[in-house]
């Protein structure tokens, strides 16, 4: 068997040595006699050992392989395969396009008080009734601001939960109106986690997402996450923090004030924003060394570890790939992607109205900006790992702007992340000890 190129080998200042493998997404100890070893091999060479246990290690961890043109096929053939998978509807449901925030980075622009009809509700009924071979349904609430139309949500769940058909549910909001109401309906709904956005301590995130009205809007999304809390300790709550260069530094005291908060668990998240999601400033958008550089200080300078210290393993790219993944709107019409919501250029067909369907979008989403037709992704040792980055980004590149970065966060800072996080790993261990 041979050395594959998905390995990177390093050691730390502390001269513990280390392999990655990016097809496994593996890490391995190693003795300092091994690594010195490893290190002698060329990509594809021969591997050659007697030590029988160290050739099954690496062979589990996919270190040597037979070749590394079949373990790319074998990406390339996975990745195809999931895109096409019809035994589950991935939908994004918007049933109004209206909200109650003026939030300053808001990719949607206008948002009109055009709210969802019957006839499209039944409309979306029919579609799944027409998939044959669909087995799931997974459900995703987005807008504008999905809470404004709560009726509706309760009335097109319960014609999709008559379905002979698994049926699941979460949503995206802005927590405003999640009252006391709302939540004793989530389990009726299926709705088993809540995305909610927190962009700072209360001056920031009032300044940032206000209602339309300029009157603030923290504190009320506060309190309404205490009722959900109390009623619901158990249940999925997200918060997700848009950061740019202008409220980055308060991630970490947001965190702090959940975690002061809250004696349960709660998932903070970073989103970045970028040119994709309407900055209105080129001062304020963090290209990847800057994320890179927000992510590692938050460990070294606070001891935080998100869950983005480790690679996580993205060979499965974004749903919009998949025609059985849909964003619809509350007129009917249908978007490939979140991004795309209220943008008339964007519409790809509609589900009630004889509008054509818009073919070049749809062969643009399906097929355009594909990582496996680059030549630079095909060589590249992250490939397994980020899977070729955002289908969005890459067709925006291939069609707009050939500047666009897509590339994985830790491209060129693999060796800091994976440091970071077995650190982070021994002092957990220790801590429960």
């Amino acid at each position: 068997m041979k050395w594959s190129k998905y390995n990177y080998l390093y050691k730390t200042d502390q001269s513990t040595c280390y392999l990655y493998n990016s097809l496994s997404n593996s890490l391995l100890d190693l003795e300092i006699d091994v690594f010195s070893y490893l290190l002698t091999l060329k990509i594809g060479q021969d591997f050659i050992t007697e030590d029988e246990e160290l050739f099954n290690v690496l062979k589990t961890a996919k270190s040597i392989v037979d070749n590394d043109k079949d373990e790319y096929y074998n990406l390339k053939y996975k990745a195809h395969y999931h895109r096409f998978d019809n035994m589950k509807m991935i939908l994004t449901i918007n049933p109004t396009l209206h909200c109650n925030f003026n939030c300053s980075y808001c990719f949607e622009g206008a948002k009109p008080s055009i709210y969802m009809t019957d006839e499209v509700e039944d409309a979306i009924v029919n579609l799944i009734k027409k998939q044959k071979n669909i087995n799931s349904v997974h459900n995703t609430w987005f807008g504008g601001e999905p809470l404004m139309a709560f009726e509706r949500i309760i009335s097109l769940t319960n014609k999709m939960k008559n379905l002979e058909i698994n049926y699941s549910a979460d949503m995206v909001t802005n927590g405003y109106l999640m009252n006391e109401y709302v939540i004793n309906e989530l389990d009726n709904l299926k709705i088993t986690s809540i995305q909610i956005t927190i962009d700072g301590l209360e001056t920031t995130h009032d300044k940032r997402r206000p209602l339309t009205s300029g009157k603030g809007s923290f504190q009320q999304i506060i309190d309404n996450i205490d009722l959900l809390r109390m009623k619901k300790p158990d249940f999925d709550i997200a918060i997700r923090v848009n950061l740019d260069n202008n409220n980055k530094n308060e991630f970490i005291e947001i965190c702090r004030f959940f975690c002061k908060r809250y004696k349960t668990f709660i998932n903070i998240a970073p989103g970045f924003v970028s040119d994709k999601d309407g900055c209105r400033t080129s001062s304020c958008l963090m290209n990847r060394d800057v994320v890179a550089d927000f992510l590692l200080d938050l460990y070294k300078k606070h001891k935080y570890a998100t869950s983005n210290l480790y690679p996580d393993s993205h060979v499965f790219e974004c749903q919009v790939r998949n025609p059985h993944s849909l964003v619809i709107g509350p007129q009917g019409e249908i978007y490939k992607c979140w991004n795309d919501v209220g943008n008339k250029d964007k519409i790809t067909g509609n589900i009630i109205s004889k509008q054509s369907v818009n073919t070049n979008l749809l062969l643009r989403y399906y097929t355009a900006g594909d990582p496996f037709d680059d030549n630079d992704c095909k060589e590249c040792f992250h490939l397994p790992i980020c899977g070729g980055g955002c289908p969005y980004l890459r067709i925006k590149r291939e069609y707009e702007d050939k500047n666009i970065d897509v590339c994985y966060v830790k491209k060129d800072r693999l060796q800091e992340f994976l440091e970071y996080y077995c650190e982070f790993k021994k002092l957990k261990e220790k801590h429960y000890e």
